[in-house]
């Protein structure tokens, strides 16, 4: 799993229109702006906060198993980016 700066770190860099998730074990997460655009343009979840003190600021993220990525997205709209 990435550490809380890094996350924050890939999430700033990306498009303000794309929405980018990070896998954390048996799930993906998608952390503030993402987190906002997936609630408001995919799925209603609960989007958490929390707070991180080594970053000294909030993050947001909502999550969902890997087994659920499609449920959730739709075959068509995932793309995946492997480094």
């Amino acid at each position: 799993m990435p550490t809380y700066s890094e996350v924050i770190k890939f999430e700033e860099e990306a498009p303000k229109d794309v929405i980018r998730l990070v896998k954390s074990g048996e799930f993906y997460r998608a952390y503030n702006h993402s987190a906002w655009l997936f609630y408001c343009c995919i799925a209603e979840h609960r989007v958490m906060r929390k707070y991180v003190k080594s970053l000294k600021c909030d993050i947001y993220y909502v999550g969902f198993p890997e087994k659920s990525l499609f449920n959730n997205i739709g075959e068509r709209n995932a793309s995946q980016n492997k480094k």
